[in-house]
């Protein structure tokens, strides 16, 4: 997908001060991906990546967004994906990890 410009949001679900799920919106000039990771053992991943056909601007008229393929991941306790043909969500898992509380105080 070429995204030009970038736009992210971001839910997250907590159980007993510890990360359960988070749905992860990506959005772009030609399409959008909807990341949601179930942070169990091992994390499950699944990802479904939308295009916009006829541009951003008519993407609320009806078949302004399409589905253009969806995939679901495995990541293992040492960040190991499988399977191997997208090391773009290692790349968002890794995000995550740096940059969002696994654990609340």
């Amino acid at each position: 997908m070429n995204i030009i410009h970038l736009n992210f949001r971001t839910h997250l679900k907590y159980f007993n001060k510890n990360i359960v799920n988070a749905e992860l919106n990506i959005y772009g000039e030609t399409g959008q991906s909807n990341i949601y990771f179930e942070f169990s053992k091992p994390i499950k991943v699944k990802e479904k990546q939308y295009y916009y056909p006829n541009g951003i601007t008519k993407s609320s008229e009806k078949n302004g967004i399409i589905l253009k393929n969806q995939n679901t991941y495995i990541i293992d306790s040492n960040g190991n994906i499988s399977p191997k043909n997208n090391q773009n969500i290692l790349e968002v898992y890794k995000y995550f990890q740096n940059n969002i509380p696994f654990h609340l105080k």
